[in-house]
C-alpha cells in the first residue's frame, strides 16, 4: 500500500520513504568527484543543486569511469539547450542536445537532478520529476565509478541508492 511518499510493508505499520538513499551527501564544494560503487538499473543517483549568479554560467555532471566520461550533461543556459556527450580513449564522441523546457536553470533556484540507469543501456535524466532525456550509453553503465560536479553551481546534496 502506498500513502503520499510512504509505503507500507506487509509485517511493518511503520511508513518508510518510497525511495531509500544509502548515502548522502550534503554541500560539498564544487568541483567534486563521489565514487559510484554500482550503478544499474535498480540504482539511481539525486543531485539538488542550484545555479550561482553569474552572466553566463556554465556547469557539468560527469558520470566518469577513470578517465572516460560515460555520460557528460552540459547545460548551456544561455543557448537554452542541454549537450550530452561521451568522452572515450581521450576523444569526445558526438554530442547530443536537448532543449531546455520549462526555464530550467535559472540563477538561484534550486533543482533536482535524478540520473535513473535502465536495463536498456541507457541513462534517464529526470529534472525536478520531469523525464528530460533519455541518454544512450556509448559505454556501459555499469563501468561508472564516480559522479563529477563543477561548474557555476552550488550542490545543495547529494543521494545515491
Amino acid at each position: 500500500m502506498i500513502l503520499g511518499n510512504f509505503r507500507m510493508t506487509a509485517g511493518n505499520n511503520q511508513p518508510r520513504p518510497a525511495i531509500e538513499f544509502v548515502q548522502e551527501v550534503f554541500y560539498p564544494e564544487t568541483p567534486i568527484e563521489f565514487l559510484v560503487t554500482e550503478f544499474t538499473h535498480v540504482r539511481r543517483i539525486r543531485i539538488v543543486l542550484r545555479c550561482r549568479k553569474r552572466a553566463d554560467y556554465k556547469f557539468y555532471i560527469n558520470l566518469k569511469n577513470g578517465e572516460d566520461i560515460v555520460m557528460q550533461m552540459d547545460p548551456r543556459v544561455r543557448e537554452k539547450r542541454i549537450i550530452f556527450n561521451s568522452f572515450y580513449n581521450g576523444h569526445w564522441q558526438v554530442e547530443e542536445t536537448a532543449p531546455m523546457m520549462g526555464g530550467y536553470f535559472i540563477a538561484d533556484t534550486y533543482y533536482t537532478v535524478d540520473l535513473v540507469p535502465t536495463r536498456f543501456h541507457s541513462v534517464f535524466v529526470y529534472i525536478d520529476g520531469r523525464f528530460t532525456y533519455e541518454f544512450r550509453e556509448r559505454q556501459p553503465g555499469f563501468k561508472v565509478r564516480s559522479l563529477g560536479i563543477g561548474g557555476d553551481v552550488q550542490v545543495h546534496s547529494v543521494h545515491f541508492t
